[in-house]
């Protein structure tokens, strides 16, 4: 053999192994799937990844907002896009940067956020990581149940102060934006049909899990269906209030809320009638 003709040889030997490298590297890359397509509906999103229910259990069991209320919060903001950010800001036609700093599951802001890793220790906190997010967002609520006297289970008035900040909300800044109010009933509708479909799909998770630790890959255990279940709009068709007048929804929700009636008084976690992990509450 020459050495042209070992050299050709030398060359696609490199060139092959090469490219089997690369293909090696592209089978191993992992990555959290896209739920944006089945956000509606709590137990598709489980199915396809069970860390995002967990992370709404374990903040509801640490600062008291129900999970299906915190899920309904981030369908909201970001439709459960992990590098969510709010739309680019034009000047003369030329793009300038985003209209704000919001980012991640919550789209919570920079000095937010930074205020929240100060206030609770979380200095390690990322805005695209759904436990950190989820973490984040019962403890902006929390923060408004003390500042504004929001329950932690008013699902409308707890995404207008999210929205405003509390401050905001206690002037009533969002009784000049229409817009904003219908929002909010879209949130209390989902974190409604989140509830309903949570009766079918609830996860149960261990309290109090040491943030360095592995994020839980297992179900502990998983709640029975109940055997009757009252009669109520598809949990699809309350999500888009397709169909729904606004007078029979409120008359539902006033119906349906009765079970969790009660009116929190301190800081405490609810108890265990609103609870979906007792009795790790």
């Amino acid at each position: 053999m020459s050495h042209q003709e070992l050299g050709k040889l030398i060359a696609a030997l490199s060139l092959g192994g090469a490219i089997s490298l690369m293909s090696g590297c592209s089978t191993t890359q992992t990555s959290k799937p896209d739920v944006s397509q089945v956000s509606h509906n709590i137990c598709s999103i489980t199915r396809a990844s069970p860390d995002y229910q967990k992370a709404a259990l374990l903040s509801e069991q640490k600062w008291g907002t129900p999970a299906n209320i915190l899920l309904a919060i981030v369908h909201q903001e970001s439709r459960f896009k992990s590098e969510a950010r709010p739309r680019m800001k034009y000047v003369g036609g030329v793009p300038v940067g985003h209209i704000s700093s919001a980012y991640g599951y919550s789209q919570a802001l920079d000095g937010t956020w930074e205020e929240y890793k100060q206030k609770t220790g979380n200095f390690n906190g990322q805005r695209n990581d759904i436990y950190d997010a989820m973490d984040f967002i019962g403890w902006y609520n929390h923060q408004t149940y003390h500042r504004s006297g929001v329950s932690k289970n008013d699902t409308y008035n707890l995404y207008l102060a999210y929205h405003e900040g509390q401050g905001g909300f206690n002037r009533g800044t969002y009784n000049k934006k229409p817009w904003l109010k219908r929002v909010a009933k879209k949130v209390k509708n989902q974190a409604y049909a989140y509830d309903n479909q949570m009766d079918n799909c609830t996860l149960y998770v261990e309290a109090e899990e040491p943030k360095q630790s592995p994020k839980p890959e297992q179900t502990v255990a998983k709640r029975k269906a109940p055997t009757t279940k009252p009669a109520r709009p598809s949990a699809d068709q309350l999500a888009d209030n397709g169909g729904i007048k606004e007078q029979n929804l409120a008359d539902l929700f006033n119906k349906a809320s009765s079970k969790r009636s009660y009116k929190a008084k301190s800081a405490d976690l609810p108890p265990p009638s609103s609870c979906r992990n007792w009795p790790y509450c």
